[in-house]
C-alpha cells in the first residue's frame, strides 16, 4: 500500500507476466493480473482541501492487467491473461470532509479492474492467440457513522464514486484465421450505506455541477463482446 498524501490513498496490484515467445510450439499464455483483496479503512480525523483539482479525501484501487500471450514462429500464439479485480473495499466513518476550490470533490473513489491481455501472434500456417477478458466485479462499500461533506466551488460533488471495468485484450494475428478479442469486463459494485448499520450522509455543495452524490459505472467495450455495468445502491 502506498500513501500519496494525508488524504490520498492508492494501491495497484501487479500486472500478470507476459507469455514467452516459442519457435516450434505454441506461444505461452499470458498470466492473469493480480487482484487486490479485502481492504478496510476507518477515518480518525477530518480532511480539508484548499487547492484546485484536489479532493479532501480520495482513493484509487486497481487490479493488475493480464499479461499478453506469447508469439510463436511456427505454431499458434498464446492467449492473453485475464484482468485482475480490486476485491472488497470498505470505508468506515464518521468523518468530516471539506473543499473550497474548483474540481475538488469532498470524497472521491475510483475503483478499476485490470485490462485483459492481448493474444500472441503466430507464424506461418497458424492462428493468433485469443485476447482475454477484462477484470470483472469487486465491491466498494461505504458504511457506518455520520459523514459530513462540504464543497464550495464548481464541479465539486460532495461524494463521488466511479467504477471502471477493464478492457478486453485484442486477438493476435495469424496466417490461417483471425483470433477473438476478449470481452470487456464488468464494472464493480458500489454500496453507500447498509441496512443493518447506522449511516448518515450530510452533504452540502455550493457550486455549479456539484451534486451531493455522484455515482458512475463504466463497463468497457473491449475487443470482443461489451462488458456489463455493475450496480450501485444507496440505503
Amino acid at each position: 500500500m502506498s500513501y500519496a498524501g494525508d488524504g490520498n490513498l492508492t494501491a495497484s496490484a501487479p500486472n500478470g507476466a507476459n507469455g514467452s515467445f516459442e519457435t516450434f510450439e505454441a506461444g505461452k499464455p499470458g498470466q492473469p493480473g493480480y487482484n487486490l483483496n479485502q481492504f478496510s479503512y476507518t477515518f480518525t480525523e477530518a480532511f480539508v482541501s484548499h487547492i484546485d483539482n484536489t479532493p479532501a479525501f480520495s482513493l484509487r484501487f486497481s487490479g493488475g492487467n493480464g499479461g499478453n500471450g506469447g508469439s510463436s514462429a511456427c505454431c499458434n500464439g498464446g492467449v492473453g491473461g485475464e484482468g485482475g479485480v480490486f476485491g472488497y473495499i470498505q470505508m468506515f466513518g464518521p468523518t468530516e470532509l471539506s473543499t473550497t476550490n474548483i474540481n475538488s470533490p469532498g470524497f472521491l473513489a475510483r475503483v478499476i479492474t485490470g485490462n485483459g491481455g492481448n493474444g500472441g501472434d503466430s507464424g506461418a500456417c497458424c492462428q493468433g492467440g485469443d485476447g482475454w477478458t477484462g477484470g470483472s466485479g469487486g465491491w466498494l462499500k461505504v458504511s457506518t457513522g455520520y459523514w459530513s461533506i462540504r464543497t464550495g466551488a464548481d464541479d465539486s460533488p460532495a461524494f463521488q464514486a466511479v467504477s471502471y471495468a477493464g478492457n478486453g485484450g485484442s486477438g493476435g494475428t495469424g496466417a490461417t484465421g483471425g483470433s477473438s478479442g476478449g470481452a470487456g469486463g464488468q464494472a464493480g459494485h458500489i454500496f453507500v450505506g447498509a441496512q443493518a448499520e447506522p449511516f448518515v450522509l450530510d452533504a452540502q455543495t455550493l457550486g455549479a455541477q456539484s451534486p451531493g452524490i455522484s455515482i458512475a459505472m463504466s463497463p468497457m467495450d473491449g475487443n470482443g463482446p461489451t462488458g456489463n455495468g455493475g450496480q450501485w445502491r444507496c440505503q
